[in-house]
């Protein structure tokens, strides 16, 4: 998983059982369990020969991917929007931002701190929700997102976009003010889908 999320295998790459079982020093036994847990998570196919490929969206699977994301992070949003000003949550979030507008600021161009701010600020907004459900669903999309994204090294306005959303959606959260924070969440799953959809 971790080398999923990292980006060694991209979408559409195959994978072989024996050879990871050798790389990772573990039966194949092993890396069969492994690989049909992330394939319940749609991150992989099992192919014949004990082969697992990495998933490629399709223009469906992308627009099915989004929607249920559109779902439940909506969901996530209005939790945020009613929770107190001073959980513990809004430092960890409130931090996360700070990283963001000075990669903003920067006008860094170093793609994989966009996107590892990019995770942290989704996966900080899911886990204040402490529904572990919602958690690994998100997570998982936003995996198989990433997998994507990376596979076509897209361009870095749309990484800098994607900040100033994260930036505005939690200025509006903090004032409670749910309605503008969904408008700006349905420009960045806009974005999202313009992303993916190349």
């Amino acid at each position: 998983m971790k080398k999923l999320a990292q980006g060694e295998y991209v979408p559409g790459q195959t994978l072989s059982e024996l050879e990871l079982s050798k790389e990772l020093k573990v039966t194949t036994a092993t890396i069969r369990e492994a690989l049909l847990k992330i394939s319940s998570l749609k991150l992989l196919d099992k192919e014949p020969r004990q082969r697992w490929r990495v998933t490629k969206l399709t223009e469906s699977s992308v627009i099915s991917a989004l929607q249920f994301r559109a779902i439940l992070e909506a969901h996530v949003l209005k939790v945020w929007s009613e929770l107190d000003s001073k959980h513990p949550a809004w430092q960890e979030l409130e931090a996360n931002i700070k990283r963001q507008e000075a990669l903003i600021a920067s006008n860094s161009k170093d793609d994989q701190a966009f996107a590892d701010s990019d995770a942290e600020f989704h996966g900080c907004l899911a886990k204040a929700t402490a529904n572990p459900y919602l958690i690994e669903a998100l997570n998982s999309l936003y995996l198989l997102i990433h997998l994507q994204i990376q596979a076509y090294h897209l361009d870095q306005h749309s990484a800098l976009v994607s900040a100033r959303h994260h930036v505005a959606m939690l200025k509006h959260l903090k004032k409670k003010n749910l309605q503008e924070c969904l408008k700006i969440h349905q420009e960045h799953l806009q974005l999202a889908r313009s992303r993916l959809l190349v």
